[in-house]
């Protein structure tokens, strides 16, 4: 039996589909490489515009509190703009009404703002057929291409395992001075930092997962 195409997907649903860990799509969402959305009831967001502002020698947009634009009715919208709250949460104050729509000065007709911030853990926010088919377009097969580290290290076994887990631990001790048997591991923000420079995407609790494996099969230095 054929079962009807999805209209959406939730974050559970992709991280099936695409065999990626819920940290790894959350990175895709902040960076706006893929776009949620959310179905908005009445009085749930208003129409906002931006103006350019002057902020030292920078010319930046800002929102324009002075002209407040109508509510919008209830449809699903895209979310943009995402503002990490914490190390796993991150909230969304504006939407727009397709996923590419850039902001620009005065772009009244495509942007909103929701009166109430849009959790990330919201269960309404999802993933339209569309924008997931678009992106995979793009990645063609996106486990492969985009297979993000901690999952590949789950499919190690035996030898391979530990000495990946070795050249982690290594790496982390002797180029960032972090003490992987510590009870409380510090250093790891810095060594995330340098990470995301080199284009790397992780977050410190999956870090600090990986050096306390590390920690098991390397010797505690005298």
């Amino acid at each position: 039996m054929q079962l009807p195409e999805k209209e959406y997907y939730t974050f559970t649903d992709l991280t099936y589909k695409w065999r990626i860990e819920q940290e790894y799509l959350d990175s895709l969402v902040l960076k706006e490489k893929l776009i949620p959305s959310y179905f908005v009831t009445d009085h749930q967001a208003t129409e906002v515009r931006f103006i350019e502002s002057m902020i030292g020698d920078k010319t930046i947009l800002v929102e324009d509190t002075i002209h407040v634009g109508k509510h919008i009715g209830r449809r699903f919208i895209y979310l943009r703009d995402p503002v990490r709250t914490s190390l796993s949460t991150y909230d969304f104050v504006y939407g727009c009404e397709h996923p590419t729509d850039p902001k620009e000065e005065m772009a009244y007709w495509n942007w909103y703002k929701f009166t109430t911030p849009i959790k990330s853990g919201d269960s309404q926010v999802v993933f339209l057929k569309s924008e997931v088919d678009r992106y995979e377009r793009e990645h063609r097969q996106p486990e492969k291409i985009e297979q993000p580290t901690n999952v590949l290290m789950d499919d190690l076994e035996g030898k391979a395992k530990n000495t990946a887990l070795r050249l982690i631990g290594g790496f982390a001790m002797d180029g960032y001075g972090i003490d992987i048997h510590a009870s409380r591991l510090t250093g790891i923000s810095e060594l995330v930092s340098a990470l995301s420079e080199k284009g790397i995407s992780i977050t410190e609790e999956t870090l600090s997962k990986w050096l306390k494996k590390a920690a098991k099969v390397i010797d505690k230095p005298q």
